[in-house]
């Protein structure tokens, strides 16, 4: 109590040395945020996903039907990822079957189904493929048994 500022000042641990006024048991802080901008275009996406709702898969390839467009529609981007990393038309067809295989009869309900598969691929989930130190993707044990059960069920026989 009785030493003076400037000593204690100099350990470096006192208020005053950093340059920080002590809080009183009745201060309170209160953090003021600056507006944050939303664009125009960013203001319409956010109240698109307000109103989509979850769905389970099979409620979301029915109104892809519906609607006439395609589950995973050709200028989705996990295609260029696909051929950014090497990944064939036959390993993403099969990314598509096991996903398919995992979420249609689950319950699982999603927002975007197509952003749910994106990640799918993009992690792997199934272990289909592998990509050799050379570079190439090839197809693992998993996979090759994955597009065996794939062909069985075109030709009806799963």
């Amino acid at each position: 109590m009785d030493a003076t500022p400037s000593m204690d000042a100099q350990d470096g641990c006192h208020p005053c040395a950093l340059g920080v006024a002590p809080m009183t048991p009745n201060t309170s802080l209160t953090v003021i945020n600056p507006p944050e901008k939303v664009l125009p275009i960013q203001k319409q996406k956010i109240e698109k996903q307000k109103e989509r709702t979850s769905d389970q898969l099979e409620t979301f390839l029915a109104r892809c039907k519906i609607d006439g467009v395609k589950a995973i529609p050709e200028d989705d981007s996990i295609f260029k990822y696909a051929d950014m990393v090497g990944l064939t038309d036959q390993m993403m067809a099969i990314a598509w079957f096991c996903f398919k295989q995992r979420f249609l009869h689950s319950g699982k309900q999603q927002k975007d189904w197509r952003a749910h598969f994106r990640n799918a691929v993009k992690q792997n989930w199934f272990k289909v493929w592998y990509i050799g130190f050379d570079g190439n993707a090839g197809l693992t044990t998993v996979g090759l048994q994955a597009s065996r059960e794939m062909e069985a069920a075109k030709r009806g026989d799963a």
